[in-house]
């Protein structure tokens, strides 16, 4: 039975390798595609929730200094 759950587990691992690298890939196209924008739009959340306001200042003083 160890045996058996080892393997499940290994397997999982294994396939989800792939899709890891791909979202890493589709992060970097992303922020090339942002960078070459000059700007990100954050759309939906009010700049009182979680101290958002700041928050994007912050990301965007460190992005576009």
């Amino acid at each position: 039975m160890k045996a058996f759950i080892a393997s499940v587990v290994a397997s999982a691992v294994v396939l989800t390798l792939p899709v890891a690298q791909a979202a890493d890939n589709d992060l970097a196209a992303l922020e090339k595609a942002a960078r070459s924008e000059g700007q990100v739009n954050s759309v939906g959340m009010p700049d009182s929730w979680a101290n958002w306001k700041d928050t994007w200042n912050d990301i965007s003083s460190k992005i576009w200094p």
